[in-house]
């Protein structure tokens, strides 16, 4: 059987020396092939080298052959691109950098159905419909979609496109269990259409569902290489078994004592609503006290980013309160939103959003150290425990991976010595090993400057090793 997909000594060089060194691997016709690994390793870098796109400065090496076609030269973006959507599709990692803003989720899934075929808005309805997003979802832009709801909508598009060979960048990214699940249905729907998936992912649940082969990167070289379900159940090289014994399962509890830190900041009944007249979430209450880290769990599209915003003063409940240190927010002078502005930090589910994209790093923190008083000798000690080596500051980024860009969100945030930090998904493009480190800092930061920490996850065994208490936004 021709092979669907073939790569052979895959290199990736930067100015500052190879990231990535010799991937050579084959796809078969209704394969899947999950590549996992640390975060930084280059595997989202690989994807992108194979759909000619590389951050500027990157080079790659290496050939490709697609179905048995003449190879393609993997230095050659603009041959590779010539191939788009007839023989590759990409799922990036963010929705944001496919989906059109200005135009309603439906009507793009509609104009990806092949032309020819009947009732394609209803075929549209049915595709969404399968990955749990409502008529009314449908009908909305992407700005108006959550995270995890925009990156179903794309999937919806994906399994439209006739391309024989998708390469899904995260494509669990930020999705809770339930969705987490139709996502790996679709994906499993498409392999029985004969179709190949080379998936860079995280998740290694997802790897699990689509069986198929596991492919485990660690510094740039693939180090195993083998049946998914045998790969989990008995890892032979020392970082896979390192990889599957991180996960949040294994973790210790946290204690559940009676509180006794001081509150922070408070929601009483909160309540919010769109335009539509449409209710999202109704009645949640919360306290977020120093020294302790408060769980907010809830499936994809339920409003738990929505809540932080309204937590940080950036959107109006329709009704209930927030109270910072006490007082209601909705009647702060504009100093006392200014201490709240600074009091409280979010990280975003998307950190790359939260960077300009044409300034180097160094440059951001350079900026922040001039509007603010923020103590920059505090940047290369959080560097090293946030595991970021200084060399990425030179970067731009847009040329950093998703979890680079989730630590340098933290250490940006860190850096102006907040009295609370509202985490939204923040290990959501972290590898295990990674995830573990970063939320044992965490803790430690929590613990050592009493910092009232809100984790916003759709992963309830992370909330539950993490989080005193757990609050729950299920919707209305």
């Amino acid at each position: 059987m021709t092979p669907a997909l073939t790569v052979a000594g895959l290199t990736i060089r930067a100015p500052a020396g190879t990231i990535v060194t010799g991937i050579d691997f084959t796809i078969a016709p209704g394969e899947a092939v999950c590549m996992v690994g640390e975060t930084g390793a280059g595997k989202s870098l690989i994807a992108q080298a194979l759909l000619g796109l590389l951050p500027r400065g990157l080079m790659a090496e290496g050939r490709m052959e697609i179905g048995g076609a003449a190879p393609l030269d993997l230095a050659d973006p603009g041959a590779i691109a010539a191939r788009w959507a007839q023989d590759l599709f990409l799922l990036p990692q963010e929705p944001a950098e496919a989906l059109d803003p200005t135009a309603r989720l439906l009507g793009q899934v509609a104009d990806a159905v092949p032309a020819g075929l009947p009732d394609r808005i209803a075929r549209a309805l049915r595709r969404l419909a399968g990955l749990g997003l409502d008529a009314a979802a449908s009908r909305r832009i992407p700005a108006a979609l959550s995270g995890g709801m925009a990156q179903r909508g794309l999937l919806a598009i994906a399994t439209e496109v006739p391309a024989p060979v998708l390469v899904a960048d995260e494509p669990t990214k930020g999705l809770d269990e339930a969705r987490r699940n139709a996502v790996a249905a679709g994906l499993r729907t498409m392999l029985a259409e004969g179709r190949s998936l080379l998936v860079v992912t995280h998740d290694l649940d997802l790897a699990a569902l689509l069986g198929g082969r596991l492919m485990v990167l660690h510094g740039g070289r693939v180090v195993e290489d083998g049946p998914a379900d045998a790969v989990l159940a008995a890892p032979n090289h020392p970082w896979t078994r390192r990889l599957v014994a991180a996960l949040p399962r294994h973790w210790p509890r946290p204690c559940r004592a009676p509180s006794a830190g001081a509150g922070i900041l408070e929601a009483r009944g909160l309540g919010f609503g769109w335009d539509t007249g449409a209710a999202l979430f109704a009645n949640v209450s919360l306290v977020l006290r120093a020294g302790e880290v408060t769980g907010l769990a809830g499936p994809s599209g339920a409003g738990k980013s929505t809540l932080g915003d309204l937590l940080l003063g950036l959107r109006q409940p329709t009704c209930g309160q927030v109270l910072w240190q006490g007082c209601d927010v909705a009647t702060l002078p504009r100093s006392g939103r200014r201490a709240l502005q600074r009091g409280v930090q979010k990280l975003f589910q998307d950190p790359g959003s939260a960077f300009p994209p044409h300034r180097r790093l160094e440059r951001v923190f350079a900026d922040l150290a001039a509007v603010t008083d923020a103590p920059m000798s505090r940047l290369p000690t959080l560097l090293e425990r946030l595991s970021v080596r200084p060399d990425v500051l030179t970067r731009r980024i847009g040329e950093i991976s998703g979890g680079e860009a989730q630590r340098l969100a933290l250490a940006r945030a860190l850096l102006l010595r907040p009295r609370a930090l509202i985490a939204d998904e923040p290990t959501s493009r972290l590898d295990a090993v990674t995830q573990a480190e970063l939320c044992r800092l965490l803790r430690e930061l929590v613990a050592d400057e009493q910092l009232a920490l809100l984790l916003v996850s759709h992963d309830r065994a992370l909330l539950s090793a993490m989080a005193g208490t757990v609050v729950a936004v299920n919707g209305s």
